[in-house]
């Protein structure tokens, strides 16, 4: 069976538990609908934008990618009250052998000589992420270096620096063969360069399409929280998710349009 393009998918929230057979009856009157996602007929997200109270498109974001499906373009437009439709933010994205290793941001003007932050990343001889440096150059300039350290090929120690270089947060994290997280603690109160202890922890667990179906996290202070996610499929793409966290349930639907 040949495999189904999307080309858009609508995303609603409904408060509680809802039954599938309602989707009908939602897309009709819009209920609780919060985003919509466009695509090519690569697969890439080319447009995305949420909605305000009134319905109207707000937050969008547009995105290009090159031939090798790598994101090269972010413009995100904001809708300002009684003003047309306003471009906010655009980050441009720099490959070397299909590595992304510069990330250039813009603010207010969007030409090349504009940009007000940028990231430059450093990999090993696996292709793996080794540092990540962050500049601003506004008026409010900020710098952040990450390092990571891997264990193996699946977890790693990411530290970050603060711009007076001192070691601000540890992070410990575990991947599984898809590259999603499935463990991640942070430490927040370093004593030494050799603390491996945390204060706050999470913990995923996702389905053989590589969709969340539960996610645990624990605060210092604070009783575990669970989430558990429930889906309905059609094909591998999902139509209906089911989220239940601490007695409370919230339902989702998607309306997915193919090619």
């Amino acid at each position: 069976m040949k495999e189904r393009k999307i080309k858009s998918i609508e995303y609603y929230r409904v408060d509680g538990k809802s039954e599938p057979n309602k989707s009908d009856e939602i897309f009709k009157i819009k209920i609780g609908l919060y985003k919509v996602e466009n695509f090519d007929t690569n697969g890439n997200i080319i447009k995305e934008n949420g909605f305000d109270r009134e319905m109207n498109p707000d937050n969008i974001i547009e995105r290009k990618f090159d031939n090798n499906k790598n994101p090269i373009e972010l413009l995100t437009f904001k809708n300002y009250y009684n003003k047309p439709l306003t471009k906010t933010y655009l980050s441009k994205y720099l490959y070397e052998n299909n590595l992304l290793v510069e990330s250039l941001h813009y603010y207010g003007t969007f030409d090349s000589s504009g940009f007000w932050a940028r990231n430059k990343i450093n990999y090993n001889s696996k292709k793996q992420k080794i540092k990540d440096e962050y500049e601003s150059y506004n008026d409010d300039a900020k710098k952040e270096t990450r390092i990571y350290e891997w264990k193996d090929e699946y977890s790693y120690v990411e530290d970050r620096i603060n711009k007076e270089g001192i070691l601000a947060e540890r992070h410990f994290v575990r991947l599984d063969k898809r590259g999603k997280e499935i463990q991640h603690r942070i430490n927040f109160e370093l004593l030494s360069k050799e603390d491996s202890s945390y204060q706050v922890y999470f913990e995923k667990e996702f389905d053989e399409y590589g969709n969340e179906i539960v996610s645990i996290s624990k605060y210092v202070g604070k009783p575990i929280q669970k989430t558990e996610y429930k889906y309905l499929y059609d094909g591998e793409n999902w139509k209906y998710r089911l989220q239940f966290t601490n007695q409370n349930y919230w339902t989702e639907f998607r309306r997915i349009e193919y090619y």
